[in-house]
């Protein structure tokens, strides 16, 4: 007979109990890299995605603007609902006590972003998004696309395969080929002004 067979439900249920884990080793491993860049050290406020959550569905009429410092081309396959890029930000005025929160894929770009911000901005209230978008996904937090910023997606432009690290339910994709030369681009800009 049936000796050492499973049925199908219980297949279905290891198969999600390892994607769990998966996912649980990805949020592990997101924090870990994000950590590395040593922004809280540097004194860079962050903020994590739950928290970030809870600011956005409080409705008090102070749920901070997101920025995506992403490239277009990443912005494209999805963004947080809402969120500008940084250019239209960047074109745009600052309030004082403007409080923004800003994404990249996992916190490096925005964290540089964040800290540049601050300085030439003192009075905005700017966070980096901790882990960024991949840490948005692996708390659940819903994606639009980018092409029209109203379509709910799955999918999560991860930069590399390095960083293909979404949470469960999402999928990540990543560049062909990294533009490494737009990269260099935008960080020069970015020496020279926000």
């Amino acid at each position: 007979g049936g000796r050492g067979r499973r049925s199908g439900a219980a297949l279905r249920g290891g198969r999600r109990a390892r994607a769990r884990t998966a996912m649980s080793e990805n949020a592990k491993k997101t924090n870990e890299m994000y950590e590395a860049y040593g922004f809280k050290a540097a004194g860079v406020p962050e903020v994590d995605a739950a928290t970030l959550r809870s600011w956005l569905e409080q409705g008090d009429g102070k749920a901070p603007t997101l920025v995506d410092v992403r490239l277009a081309a990443e912005r494209e396959v999805s963004t947080l609902p809402g969120a500008v890029a940084k250019e239209d930000f960047d074109a745009s005025t600052c309030e004082r006590g403007q409080r923004v929160v800003a994404y990249c894929t996992i916190g490096k770009r925005s964290g540089d972003y964040v800290k540049a911000l601050r300085k030439s901005h003192p009075s905005v209230d700017a966070y980096n998004l901790k882990g960024s978008i991949l840490a948005w996904t692996q708390v659940g937090g819903e994606l639009v696309s980018g092409r029209d910023g109203k379509t709910p997606t799955n999918k999560v432009h991860t930069f590399g395969k390095q960083w293909n690290l979404p949470g469960e339910g999402f999928e990540g994709v990543t560049f062909d080929k990294t533009p490494w030369g737009k990269l260099v681009t935008d960080k020069v800009k970015g020496w020279f002004g926000r």
